[in-house]
């Protein structure tokens, strides 16, 4: 069920993951919700995603969660979530793309083995977007068209 949900998405398929998530740098990661109950069928099942969190990256991530319709227990990530309510189908707040972008920052600067992980329910829009602004406003690409061809990936 889950292949079908994520259709042509990009799926973390090692060692031993099954996600729908996707590195788009070493340190930023791009995936739809940490669900539980019957959504887990067809999205992340959300203690796979805490293990995969443990494994790869144990005290070093820090999520975001996008959702203003969908959360979900911190606890089970040691706290390290941090939500931004923006509803599906509708662009975010400026003001919450600076708080994204400054809660980024600060968290990078610690320690250049951090890593980010964003998503919203399914994880291709309020994602895609916050993750855009964060490539430019880092200065990982310099332009909207270097994003289209994905030139920071070579």
């Amino acid at each position: 069920m889950r292949l079908i949900v994520s259709r042509h998405k990009s799926r973390y398929r090692e060692d031993g993951f099954d996600l729908d998530l996707t590195y788009i740098t070493p340190n930023c990661i791009a995936m739809s919700l940490p669900a539980s109950g019957a959504e887990a069928q067809y999205r992340n099942p959300i203690m796979e995603v805490q293990r995969f969190f443990e494994t790869k990256h144990s005290n070093r991530y820090l999520i975001f969660n996008l959702c203003a319709e969908r959360s979900y227990d911190k606890a089970l990530f040691k706290g390290q979530v941090v939500r931004i309510k923006v509803h599906d189908h509708n662009p975010p707040l400026l003001d919450q793309l600076l708080e994204f972008l400054d809660r980024v920052t600060k968290w990078i600067i610690l320690d250049k083995e951090n890593v980010i992980a964003i998503h919203c329910k399914g994880g291709k829009g309020r994602t895609g977007t916050f993750i855009c602004a964060w490539l430019l406003y880092s200065s990982i690409v310099r332009t909207g068209e270097m994003l289209v061809r994905g030139c920071w990936r070579r």
